[in-house]
């Protein structure tokens, strides 16, 4: 517990297979969509603290449309485009 509030924290296991536990709110403002995935793998997105993360899992065809888009020439704006990776 810190001040009070209970501390959720996230296992992470580097390419090292080194593991170590970091807190979710770092987690999940360094890459939001990994942490979604991971939410929705282990069927957590029906749980009220974890409905955050449907918001990310939503946009995903849509993101994927505007990526393809993009690369191959078709979109016309493509300024705004935001990409994450997946890998620490």
């Amino acid at each position: 517990m810190k001040n009070g509030k209970l501390l959720m924290e996230v296992k992470v296991i580097w390419d090292t297979n080194e593991e170590m536990w970091e807190p979710l709110s770092i987690k999940k403002a360094d890459d939001p969509v990994l942490v979604s995935k991971c939410v929705e793998e282990e069927g957590l997105t029906n749980k009220p603290y974890w409905k955050w993360a449907t918001r990310y899992l939503k946009n995903k065809t849509k993101d994927c449309a505007i990526v393809q888009k993009c690369i191959f020439g078709k979109e016309k704006d493509c300024s705004n485009l935001q990409v994450w990776s997946t890998n620490p």
